[in-house]
């Protein structure tokens, strides 16, 4: 008797909080961050970011490929995956836009990345070499890679955006802030106590991080008028919330994990890149 009261107050419980699992629009999205793949931008049923070296590549994602339009390059690690789609859903028709992306992958110009999870990286550097009049976005997650001596980072990331933006424009996404917790599964691991209404930490904690100011040296030391950083320290750390770094809010997740971008986050990025183009005079 005492068992069947316990397996039907545990029914009652887990109806509960079934419900206020479909309910939450914040743990729904916190799940839907658990499958990436989802989140991916496909040109021609290809998906545009490449996870592993044993991808077959054929040829470039390029989305409108029409010769007189202005030439977008994106290129960069995992921080520029959940941002293809909707930047492709704002650009895309008005530029020709080749996605070249893929796990670790930061490039260079001068020499490959080891790290690179794209088999085709040596098409992508021939690609960027001969890019002219073009704007390329450049990506690069070097907060836990500034001191790697295999691939050189401090040397070569300033190289190669020095050399891009000798004939074109370059607009750098700068570091994305490292959060102390995997965001997502914070959401997850508290829905069953109470809602989330904001995953944040003081801005002063990632402002001290000695790797973040050292990427920061190491971009202050660039100097051309056809270079453009993008302070995401400044969208995520206080534009959100004046003096937090925020990951995710009632309602939005900003940043799903530690320290990649959602969505929602990659649109507040794309927004920065539309004023600039904007006074570039390149929106159509």
């Amino acid at each position: 008797f005492l068992i069947l009261i316990l397996y039907s107050s545990l029914g009652i419980l887990n109806n509960y909080y079934q419900n206020r699992y479909e309910n939450s629009e914040l743990v729904s999205q916190a799940f839907n961050y658990q499958n990436l793949e989802t989140f991916d931008l496909k040109i021609n049923n290809k998906t545009c970011h490449i996870l592993s070296i044993q991808a077959t590549i054929e040829e470039l994602c390029v989305s409108n490929n029409h010769k007189n339009l202005t030439k977008i390059v994106v290129i960069g690690d995992s921080h520029s995956r959940t941002f293809l789609k909707p930047f492709n859903d704002v650009f895309g028709n008005d530029y020709s836009i080749t996605y070249a992306t893929g796990s670790s992958c930061i490039f260079f110009t001068n020499t490959t990345n080891t790290f690179c999870k794209r088999s085709d990286q040596e098409k992508v550097i021939s690609l960027l070499n001969n890019s002219e009049n073009s704007i390329i976005i450049y990506f690069a997650d070097l907060q836990d890679k500034i001191n790697n001596e295999e691939n050189n980072f401090i040397f070569n990331v300033p190289l190669t955006i020095q050399q891009l933006a000798k004939k074109n424009k370059v607009i750098v996404i700068n570091q994305i802030p490292l959060f102390p917790v995997i965001v997502m599964n914070k959401i997850l691991s508290n829905q069953l106590l109470g809602i989330v209404n904001e995953i944040s930490y003081p801005r002063e904690e990632w402002l001290s991080n000695k790797k973040r100011i050292q990427v920061e040296e190491m971009y202050k030391s660039i100097d051309s008028k056809n270079i453009f950083l993008i302070d995401t320290f400044e969208i995520f750390c206080n534009e959100i919330k004046l003096n937090y770094c925020v990951g995710a809010t009632q309602d939005r997740i900003y940043i799903y994990d530690d320290n990649h971008p959602s969505t929602e986050g990659s649109k507040l990025i794309i927004s920065k890149i539309e004023l600039i183009l904007n006074n570039l005079n390149f929106i159509k």
